[in-house]
């Protein structure tokens, strides 16, 4: 829940069928949990490795790291769910996204 979405081609924020302002992130699916290095991934502290750089472990073990969930979407993307709290039945929508 929350985060932001880690798009991997041009954003395509939907906007609010009822108000027409551009709708709030509010989950992402993603086939990768952590790219290797980008600050802009999160990386639970348990899975980080004791020394270096996780593109220092072998290589299945940083698959595992990388690809916790098992998923894959479409070419290593992600599905993006959206809302608009401004109205009473709260309406969503959503993205998918691969690279």
């Amino acid at each position: 829940m929350g985060g932001y979405p880690t798009w991997t081609q041009h954003p395509d924020w939907p906007d609010c069928p009822d108000c027409g302002r551009r709708m709030d992130h509010l989950l992402t699916v993603d086939s990768v949990e952590f790219d290797g290095g980008s600050a802009k991934t999160w990386l639970p502290v348990e899975d980080r490795p004791p020394a270096g750089e996780i593109g220092d472990l072998p290589y299945e073990r940083r698959n595992a790291v990388q690809r916790a969930p098992g998923l894959m979407i479409g070419d290593m993307g992600g599905v993006y769910v959206f809302i608009c709290p401004r109205f009473p039945k709260t309406p969503y929508d959503h993205r998918s996204d691969a690279s």
